[in-house]
């Protein structure tokens, strides 16, 4: 049995863990950027934004999916149910709820410019990391927590505190061996893109076509 199947299995208990984690990385992001109280207040105020408009769109996902959902969900989706075509309706709220979140997203990163001269790359490493929350699915999320414990024990050990190269490289190999624990593989053509447009109502298949063969022959590539 993988990690996916313990946490689908007991889906109040992966909830729990996905509202802990997304809400969790604005709380710890801004507790590194507390030295404005104005700033820290509306950069907080975006990353909160930020951090629910992924929860609602993962609620959204698991009930266009026909999936069934705890009841600390269940009122988010209660305004779709009493629609005409519920799932019509669902969808196109989904691709709101991320073009509106990629617009939470730019207007942190032009928050963050405002008030420094340049933003730096470790801020941009933790605001991507919204944006990967928002592009993951539901069952991975939970393993954004142990990559961050992870991270921050390695990060503070005496060896690699000042080698962030062999630090990265660890978490990488981490992070790909963890993808095998989640019941996933490695081969191109089972590379799961139920995520990958988020946002878009619509796309052309030509265009999509070109980058995922792009996309295949940089992975193929020895």
């Amino acid at each position: 049995m993988t990690l996916s199947d313990v946490l689908t299995e007991a889906p109040l208990v992966l909830w729990l863990f996905v509202f802990v984690t997304v809400y969790g990385i604005a709380i710890i992001n801004k507790r590194k950027d507390a030295y404005n109280r104005f700033h820290f207040i509306i950069g907080f105020m975006l990353e909160i934004v930020m951090s629910s408009l992924t929860i609602f769109l993962k609620v959204l996902q698991t009930k266009i999916d026909g999936t069934s959902l705890p009841s600390i969900c269940n009122w988010m989706v209660v305004y779709y149910e009493d629609s005409m075509d519920p799932l019509l309706q669902m969808r196109a709220a989904a691709t709101s709820v991320s073009q509106l979140f990629y617009l939470a997203f730019v207007t942190s990163c032009l928050w963050q410019l405002c008030w420094r001269s340049s933003l730096k790359s470790t801020k941009v490493s933790l605001l991507l990391v919204h944006v990967f929350l928002h592009q993951s699915r539901l069952e991975i999320i939970p393993l954004f927590l142990v990559f961050g414990a992870l991270e921050s024990l390695l990060s503070r050990s005496g060896p690699l505190k000042n080698s962030e190269f062999l630090l990265t490289a660890i978490i990488l190999c981490i992070q790909n061996l963890s993808f095998f624990g989640i019941g996933n593989t490695n081969s191109i053509a089972t590379i799961d893109l139920s995520n990958a447009y988020n946002g878009l109502s619509s796309y052309k298949i030509s265009l999509s076509r070109c980058v995922q063969q792009a996309i295949s022959k940089q992975q193929v590539k020895p």
